[in-house]
């Protein structure tokens, strides 16, 4: 019995699992970035149970030129930190300008969940804001402009009426900015309104039906309600005519900046 025992080892000690997973294609250049690419072949690399090492002597195997020759010539193929390192800095420098063009550039799809394009957006401006650029800056207040700048993108781009409820609840994080996207888009309908422009009275509709909880809560008058609704519907007016959405309006004989004087274009960001 003894004898078994020793043949058979405990389950404590056996072999751990290994998830049999694809490796990511031969990166090209042309799929996406080297960055995102490299973080996907790592994630694989350790799910299949490689060593640093490993990953460092196999990645020339999943690169095409030039970043083969680039993996040939500056690679240890000791430890994948560094040679990741190494290539990042050769083939994914990107100059924090052309971040910025990056961040201006991106745009929401229609069915994108906002979290994702939020995320999106903030990759970008953590690679504008860097210490080389920004010396001054500290932590909390390039994190402070990040979210404020992401917050004024999804005001921006999303879907009239998911604007208009960003604009009513002035959301100060981008997790609750994100969740109040998300609440409205999974509305019926709302995602199929796409760019179109939202007719007045649905405005003052839904104003009045957000409103009606702070309404009872506040005992707000008639008055200050409607005026409430007012200042929102101008709001909103000037972003759909910044974006061109309203009547046919290109927004080009005004001025960049909405009556909250956020961000309201991407041009506009900086």
């Amino acid at each position: 019995m003894a004898n078994h025992d020793d043949n058979h080892p405990q389950a404590d000690e056996a072999t751990p699992l290994r998830i049999s997973l694809s490796m990511p294609p031969a990166f090209d250049g042309i799929s996406g970035s080297f960055k995102d690419w490299l973080r996907r072949y790592e994630q694989c690399a350790l799910a299949a149970g490689w060593s640093s090492q490993q990953q460092a002597e196999r990645l020339g195997l999943y690169l095409k030129e030039p970043f083969l020759s680039g993996w040939d010539a500056y690679a240890k193929r000791t430890n994948f930190e560094e040679d990741k390192k190494t290539l990042l800095t050769i083939f994914d420098h990107v100059r924090p300008h052309q971040a910025l063009k990056q961040f201006q550039d991106l745009r929401w799809s229609k069915g994108q969940h906002p979290a994702l394009y939020a995320a999106a957006l903030q990759r970008h401006l953590n690679r504008y804001y860097t210490k080389e650029d920004f010396p001054d800056l500290t932590e909390e207040a390039k994190a402070k402009n990040i979210e404020q700048m992401v917050i004024d993108r999804l005001k921006s781009d999303l879907p009239p009426m998911v604007r208009f409820q960003l604009l009513l609840s002035e959301p100060r994080t981008i997790q609750d900015a994100c969740f109040m996207c998300e609440s409205v888009l999974s509305l019926d309908g709302v995602n199929a309104l796409g760019n179109s422009g939202l007719p007045q009275t649905a405005i003052a509709a839904a104003a009045m039906t957000s409103n009606h909880t702070d309404e009872s809560a506040t005992n707000e008058s008639g008055d200050s309600i409607r005026e409430r609704i007012l200042r929102l519907e101008k709001k909103l007016d000037r972003l759909l005519e910044l974006r061109g959405l309203r009547d046919g309006s290109t927004g080009t004989d005004q001025p960049e900046g909405d009556a909250l004087g956020n961000v309201t274009s991407s041009s506009s960001s900086r």
